[in-house]
């Protein structure tokens, strides 16, 4: 059968036991089979509980992009679910029996090991540390230094978190994070980049951005607005030749980008990893941000490389593009 995992032992009849209320009862079951080129790829199915969300199986047809597609269901249940999250947040526990696959894929998406088996809490907007800390305590406890990421998309306000703004061209934010800019690229995105979840950009800047930072995308001219958040996952400094050999598969940079972009092969660069973007509602403009800044910090700033703000800066800016 499609999806059954094999490898593991699972028998026909296991599976079959395991999908069937779903495929019996479509009202109270969601259901979405992912194709790639039109074969179908990864399988979820989701019901509503009491405590919020179960996932009763996600399963992908092992192959090079199994890992990043699994991933990219799991953020599409997460993202589903924080449209439609409350005050307390919607729980989401998956309850699928586990292979090593999927335990690591839930555990990239922010999910701990909780007393029912994976779960993860959604919430929206902004929220104290504190407040995020009762609201997890039912199921499981989160660390300051993990809170974003295990609450993602929530943005938790606390001294561990340090935010960045990145300023990025207008292709690269297309090829790496932006839906609605790669739409009016006329070549289009390399699939593996726009599918994953962690990626890579490349700057010639001194500045490191610790992991756990929040990066804010500020997409330059013509654009000239913030239109994204992430979660940084470090910076590694090398010359370009390492960098690429050892982040290619990430970045949309090719090979002959990065030599042009550093100009010697061996020049030292800095490749900056993040995961968790989030593509803003609403584009925060120069004039805005710069208005932010003068505000909360006393002055403005050209952004010609990152520059780290204040948590009151990022509050503006986040609340400013979520306003309807």
């Amino acid at each position: 059968l499609p999806f059954q995992r094999h490898h593991t032992g699972e028998t026909r009849a296991e599976w079959l036991r395991q999908i069937r209320p779903a495929l019996s009862d479509p009202g109270h079951y969601f259901t979405k089979v992912i194709c790639v080129e039109g074969d179908a790829r990864v399988a979820y199915s989701t019901e509503s509980t009491k405590s919020g969300v179960a996932i009763r199986y996600i399963r992908a047809i092992r192959g090079p992009l199994a890992a990043t597609l699994m991933r990219r269901a799991l953020a599409e249940v997460v993202e589903a679910c924080a449209t439609r999250s409350d005050g307390d947040g919607t729980w989401i526990h998956c309850v699928d029996s586990l292979d090593p696959g999927l335990t690591a894929a839930l555990v990239d998406i922010g999910f701990t090991r909780s007393s029912v088996g994976y779960s993860k809490l959604v919430l929206r907007g902004i929220r104290e540390l504190g407040d995020v800390q009762r609201l997890a305590s039912p199921f499981c406890a989160i660390r300051p230094e993990e809170a974003e990421r295990v609450c993602w998309p929530c943005k938790v306000l606390s001294k561990e978190t340090a935010t960045y703004v990145v300023p990025i061209r207008p292709y690269w934010a297309a090829s790496l994070f932006d839906r609605d800019l790669a739409e009016r690229e006329l070549f289009g995105v390399k699939e593996d980049v726009a599918l994953a979840l962690e990626n890579v950009y490349y700057s010639m800047s001194a500045i490191d951005i610790p992991e756990g930072s929040r990066i804010l995308w500020y997409v330059s001219d013509p654009v000239q607005a913030v239109r994204g958040v992430s979660i940084s996952l470090g910076s590694v400094r090398a010359c370009a030749r390492d960098l690429f050999r050892k982040f290619s598969r990430l970045g949309t940079y090719t090979w002959a980008d990065l030599v042009r972009h550093a100009g010697d092969p061996w020049r030292p660069m800095v490749a900056y990893r993040f995961a968790f973007t989030e593509r803003l509602p609403l584009a925060v403009s120069w004039s805005r941000f710069q208005r932010f800044l003068r505000a909360r910090m006393g002055r403005t700033n050209p952004l010609a490389g990152p520059v780290r703000i204040s948590d009151e800066v990022f509050a503006d800016v986040y609340r400013a593009a979520s306003d309807s």
